[in-house]
C-alpha cells in the first residue's frame, strides 16, 4: 500500500492583515508547502515585490496606492 503526501499549499495565518493608503508593508504568510509559491492582486493599488518562499512562511512587500476620489 503507498502512502500519498499531500503537497497541496495551505495558508493558516497572514500578518498583517490590513495596511494604510500609501504605505509600504512587509506581509508574512504561514501555512504548509508554500516553497515557489507566488503572490498576485487583481487590485491595480497594489504592488508586490520581495517575494521570498520557503516552506512553512512566504514573504513580501505590499505597497499600498493613495486613494484618489
Amino acid at each position: 500500500m503507498s502512502r500519498r503526501i499531500s503537497t497541496t499549499p495551505s495558508v493558516t495565518g497572514i500578518a498583517p492583515n490590513s495596511g494604510a493608503a500609501g504605505a509600504t508593508v512587509n506581509v508574512s504568510l504561514a501555512g504548509t508547502n508554500l516553497i515557489g509559491a507566488s503572490l498576485a492582486t487583481d487590485n491595480p493599488g497594489i504592488a508586490v515585490s520581495n517575494v521570498r518562499t520557503a516552506a512553512t512562511t512566504v514573504t513580501a512587500t505590499f505597497q499600498i496606492g493613495h486613494l484618489l476620489c
